[in-house]
């Protein structure tokens, strides 16, 4: 059924621009595209699939920020350095139009990602301790300012991270 939703959320989206009395929602479906398109194969440890998520038609700036998370995280269980460092940059373009919008407030929310980013960029570049260090730095950020609707918490990606490093002591502390 997730997929299904999935599969569907583009023309939901479409529809609810359409709808009369959607004032606050009529911009909302390229966000909600990229959200499920993302969680979705995320959840599911698609790797693959997640990789290759683009932004739906009609994404602005702020709608993107879950695809080059999504895709970052991919990148780094793939080994896919190329790849994390293409969603790193796409990130940080996003960011700095951010900077220069209404919703400049949200830079330190937006930094939690960014750090998970770094830390799988750092992973699938063969830098352990690197990718260590910006994760926990992404996990204690998150405890501190609080998650999203439907993120992966940063701090059971940490764990995942640890065991792919092959700690598995230290990754169940953090589950």
């Amino acid at each position: 059924k997730a997929r299904e939703l999935t599969s569907r959320i583009r023309s939901i989206g479409d529809r609810m621009a359409t709808m009369p009395g959607m004032d606050d929602m009529k911009d909302g479906g390229p966000n909600f595209d990229n959200e499920l398109r993302v969680i979705y194969p995320m959840e599911m440890h698609d790797w693959k699939q997640l990789a290759a998520v683009q932004p739906a038609p009609g994404s602005k700036y702020s709608d993107n920020f879950q695809v080059w998370w999504g895709q970052a995280i991919a990148a780094g269980h793939l080994h896919d350095a190329k790849l994390v460092t293409a969603a790193l940059t796409e990130f940080d373009k996003d960011l700095e139009e951010m900077k220069k919008s209404p919703y400049a407030d949200a830079i330190e929310g937006a930094q939690i990602r960014r750090n998970v980013i770094v830390g799988w960029k750092a992973f699938a570049e063969d830098h352990p301790e690197e990718a260590t260090a910006a994760m926990r730095k992404s996990a204690d950020q998150q405890d501190k300012l609080g998650q999203g609707e439907v993120d992966i918490p940063s701090r059971e990606m940490f764990g995942d991270l640890l065991m792919l490093l092959h700690k598995p002591e230290a990754a169940l502390a953090e589950y």
